[in-house]
């Protein structure tokens, strides 16, 4: 770089950061593009996805492409599966990471990893949707509870045994809100679903 302080602030930067920028966060955060393609080019960051950029000297990443969807589109939340499989509460694997996005946006173009979009009113969107600090990243995503309502409330695209499963896996860990549960369901209008596949579930 043409300045020894250049390095050491856009260093600083992607440290305050987490260690891991997008393009456009790091020229918001008023790093060079030519000092961005530097420190690729000696080796001080690496390409974690096209346009996303991460330390070298970090671990590597246990939640690579929830980090690299969340950045790509801050406004979406991991759902459906991907939340599900985050929480440990289905067998499935996903290959593909679910995100809800507002239901008026287009779908992100997004190379990889390959997604699947959910589009969500304002209200399905913003409730449930907290904050995990992951590899340095934050990213929204579902809580348990709000994902096992999505996944009732989009059975038809997600398969009904997927929700069935994870309400199992749900009601086995004994540490369950029913009562955010019920909230959820009632205010998604999924409780007359709910309802009796919990009452199998908890007399079985």
């Amino acid at each position: 770089m043409d300045k020894e302080s250049n390095w050491d602030k856009a260093i600083h930067t992607f440290e305050e950061a987490g260690g891991t920028l997008s393009m456009s966060e790091a020229l918001d955060r008023g790093i060079h593009r030519r000092d961005l393609y530097r420190l690729r080019d000696e080796g001080d960051i690496t390409t974690h996805a096209k346009g996303l950029y991460r330390l070298s000297d970090l671990p590597e990443a246990q939640h690579p492409d929830l980090i690299t969807v969340s950045k790509k589109v801050p406004r979406g939340v991991i759902c459906m599966t991907s939340a599900l499989a985050f929480h440990e509460l289905t067998t499935q694997i996903p290959h593909t990471v679910h995100l809800a996005i507002p239901d008026k946006a287009h779908r992100p173009k997004i190379e990889y990893p390959p997604i699947e979009c959910y589009w969500y009113s304002s209200q399905m969107l913003s409730t449930g949707a907290d904050i995990y600090h992951l590899d340095g990243c934050d990213v929204a995503i579902f809580n348990i509870e709000k994902s096992l309502i999505d996944c009732l409330k989009f059975r038809n695209k997600v398969g009904r045994d997927l929700a069935i499963e994870a309400l199992k896996s749900y009601w086995q860990r004994r540490n369950t809100n029913l009562d955010l549960l019920y909230t959820y369901a009632k205010r998604f209008r999924v409780y007359s679903i709910l309802k009796p596949i919990m009452e199998t579930i908890t007399n079985g």
